[in-house]
């Protein structure tokens, strides 16, 4: 049969299945603000840190816990909440990801 001889009427004025609203699907901006806990900080309290980026936020964060005049800056462990790993921020600004 080819397809010149086929029906292709329809008993519908309008097609229903092709004639709604189109779904729109809506992707997810840049997050601004992430919920850290710091590694051996013993209030076990989560802290909203804000930033464009993770590292950026990270950073940030780290430069409020370190003294400015410190000879010598120690790493700071992050647990940031919805991700797998901890982040390890050196007083470079060098933000690891560490893989346990």
């Amino acid at each position: 049969m080819s397809n010149a001889s086929r029906d292709t009427s329809s008993p519908y004025a309008e097609t229903p299945h092709h004639g709604g609203p189109q779904r729109k699907v809506e992707f997810a901006g840049p997050q601004e603000t992430y919920v850290v806990r710091e590694m051996g900080d013993c209030e076990d309290a989560n802290k909203t840190i804000k930033g464009e980026t993770l590292n950026d936020a990270l950073r940030r964060y780290a430069k409020t816990k370190w003294h400015p005049k410190a000879s010598l800056c120690l790493p700071i462990y992050i647990k940031v909440i919805g991700e797998r790993y901890i982040r390890c921020v050196q007083a470079s600004g060098k933000v690891e990801v560490m893989p346990w």
